[in-house]
């Protein structure tokens, strides 16, 4: 899978990357929405892991725009945040998403949702 990673802390964002790409997949990895952006209109990617908080376009929006011109794109969040603030500013979009996970989590639960999404584009569904 063509996995990308959206993380703003350089350190956490290089983490990830290393850790996603140990498990086989290739990886690109952002500080910020705009430049997700930026990756998902210039290439192919399978799999988005992306923080909330970030400068200049935060994950919130990032995902609702992801979700409407990439609906093949299978989206995850990694981030700081609770499950009802998440819910208030996503809305119907948190049930699109292939997994929700609160920092900070254990790299097995990264695991498992990267291999549910691996699953969901084997089977056509992103959402």
């Amino acid at each position: 899978m063509r996995v990308l990673i959206v993380e703003d802390i350089p350190l956490l964002r290089l983490t990830y990357e290393e850790f996603v790409a140990d498990l086989g997949h290739t990886v690109i990895s952002v500080g910020d929405g705009l430049a997700a952006l930026a990756v998902l209109r210039a290439e192919p990617v399978d799999v988005m892991v992306t923080d909330l908080h970030m400068p200049r376009l935060d994950g919130y929006e990032l995902l609702r725009i992801v979700v409407v011109e990439f609906p093949a794109v299978v989206c995850i969040i990694a981030s700081a945040f609770t499950q009802e603030t998440a819910a208030a500013r996503l809305g119907p979009i948190l049930n699109r998403l292939a997994g929700l996970l609160q920092k900070p989590f254990p790299f097995s639960a990264l695991e498992r949702v990267l291999v549910d999404a691996e699953r969901r584009l084997a089977l056509g569904d992103a959402a």
